[in-house]
């Protein structure tokens, strides 16, 4: 993660899953901090939305109002987690799905969240989400990768280790890339991830100083898979970079994507701690296609579109498999 806005290359673009680990907050919960401390922290916040916000008419805000409003409402907070969950209130007004702001404990526990390699507990509940891969009961020739987040920067080497172990099985003669519920993820792991299907420019990060093209080298498997037909199955579920990952697909004509239209939650977000242990993530940036489209709002129109039912377990798999192997 960064505390910086003008290399979006590394920022997240992700909807927040559950927090899981735990640690001690630098400011207790029902504590009561200082009021001029509080109107200091709401300051800086409110400056820092104001400074790096990527919508300049603050999603319809009068943004000076809304400091006279919350400085009032913080000063009626009944303690330190009232305070914080009134600031977020405030973020949470700009209307955006991606921005937010945590409290000094939920901050540390995000660190500790992300410090977590993709893997499941000793429960085997998932914690930060492993890809998996393997070749289809009922199609062998057929592999299939499931990517449930880009949440890691581990992820491209385990998508490389998936890749590699599905190749080495024998040929294949299709490939189904599953993003259903991918919540988002770093951009650069989603890039990496990207350059085993495809190269050469893919679209352009934007933010309020300027518009940044986005190149790819071939990856470590892209000889491989340069011409296997591929599908990317997608549904309401698939989030921010996962988008972005399915669209360049789409876009380039190298995957047919299958399933339901994405929500369109692409902003790029970085992070800004503040001398209390709280942290904001603020939408600073945006993704483009090539065409100068953008998937904000819009999402991603599947080629082909999968009713809700349908036959067999797994109707967006079926259709998968039948487009790529049309009768």
């Amino acid at each position: 993660m960064m505390a910086t806005t003008r290399s979006l290359g590394l920022v997240m673009v992700v909807s927040l899953g559950v927090v899981v680990a735990s640690c001690p907050p630098k400011h207790v919960a029902d504590g009561l901090m200082d009021p001029v401390l509080r109107r200091a922290i709401l300051g800086r916040v409110w400056e820092t939305v104001d400074e790096h916000y990527l919508y300049q008419d603050f999603g319809g805000l009068d943004w000076h109002e809304e400091l006279a409003h919350y400085r009032t409402e913080v000063g009626l907070a009944a303690d330190n987690a009232g305070f914080y969950a009134t600031v977020d209130e405030m973020i949470y007004a700009l209307g955006d799905d991606h921005s937010i702001y945590l409290a000094p404990w939920e901050a540390c526990d995000e660190d500790r969240y992300y410090e977590t390699p993709p893997a499941a507990n000793g429960d085997g509940v998932a914690v930060v989400p492993a890809p998996k891969g393997w070749r289809l009961d009922d199609r062998a020739d057929i592999a299939y990768l499931q990517l449930p987040s880009f949440d890691s920067l581990a992820v491209p080497g385990l998508v490389d280790q998936l890749l590699a172990d599905t190749l080495e099985q024998g040929p294949v003669t299709g490939l189904v890339l599953d993003l259903r519920q991918n919540y988002g993820g770093y951009l650069d792991a989603a890039y990496e991830v990207l350059e085993n299907f495809v190269e050469g420019e893919v679209g352009s990060e934007y933010d309020d100083l300027g518009v940044y093209p986005i190149s790819l080298n071939a990856g470590q498997h892209f000889k491989s898979l340069a011409t296997l037909p591929m599908v990317v199955l997608v549904d309401e579920g698939t989030n921010s970079a996962a988008e972005i990952v399915a669209a360049v697909l789409q876009h380039r004509g190298r995957a047919i994507v299958v399933g339901r239209t994405t929500p369109g939650n692409t902003e790029a977000v970085v992070n800004f701690d503040f001398v209390d242990g709280s942290r904001l993530w603020l939408a600073v940036g945006g993704f483009r296609l090539p065409n100068g489209s953008s998937l904000e709002e819009t999402g991603v129109e599947p080629n082909l579109v999968v009713e809700t039912g349908g036959s067999g377990s797994d109707p967006f798999l079926d259709a998968a498999i039948a487009a790529l192997v049309p009768r």
